[in-house]
């Protein structure tokens, strides 16, 4: 014979999944509306709304491989910018076409020569250049060349170390099998003729303004 509850065992049994329920809800990790919440000084947008090309102060933590053409033919490196009070506070700088340049004074195109020189730039501080983009995807989970970050230099256009000064303004192009953007004849024919979208924010407080994304 089957026994079924009765209305007392019924109740009880519905206040314990109650219970479970309520205790998984407040138990939730924080990091589930972290990934959705970033926070720039007001100061810095004022900044960026004047000017197209930026100068930060930085330490890089690290780097990443050189992208292939038909990823973004990047390399990206991760680094910590003097100053900066966003939230997370970290950069991307993004030199663009890596995977078809030729390092400065190189003959021919490696990306070994690419890579080697992120590796001699780690923990280094350098004046670096670029347009500042802001980009939330990667607001947690990052890593020394990725780090948790909501704004780029994409692209980043001048990385200056001691008296070295390295200049990608002549990479910024679309490169054949990428697809979208400029073709480098087209770029060369525009020349620095550069569209930001508008964005809106939500103000939430005296000095900073706070994105939640949708």
């Amino acid at each position: 014979m089957i026994r079924t509850p009765n209305g007392v065992e019924c109740r009880r049994r519905l206040r314990q999944l109650a219970f479970l329920i309520l205790l998984l809800a407040v138990s939730r990790p924080a990091s589930s509306q972290k990934d959705r919440l970033f926070s720039i000084p007001l100061e810095d947008l004022r900044t960026w709304s004047r000017k197209v090309i930026v100068p930060l102060n930085v330490e890089v933590s690290g780097h990443s491989k050189v992208h292939k053409v038909e990823a973004d033919c990047e390399m990206h490196f991760g680094a910590k910018a003097s100053g900066y009070d966003g939230d997370p506070d970290g950069w991307v700088l993004e030199p663009m076409n890596l995977c078809l340049e030729s390092f400065p004074g190189k003959s021919g195109h490696s990306n070994k020569d690419w890579e080697d020189f992120g590796d001699s730039l780690k923990g280094a501080r350098v004046r670096v250049e670029g347009i500042p983009r802001i980009w939330p995807e990667h607001l947690i989970g990052g890593g020394p060349s990725n780090p948790n970050h909501a704004v780029e230099l994409h692209p980043l256009v001048k990385l200056q170390r001691g008296n070295h000064v390295y200049d990608f303004t002549s990479f910024v192009y679309a490169p054949d099998g990428f697809p979208g953007g400029l073709f480098k004849a087209a770029q060369e024919s525009h020349g620095k003729q550069i569209a930001v979208p508008n964005v809106t924010w939500r103000i939430g407080g005296r000095c900073r303004r706070i994105s939640r994304l949708q």
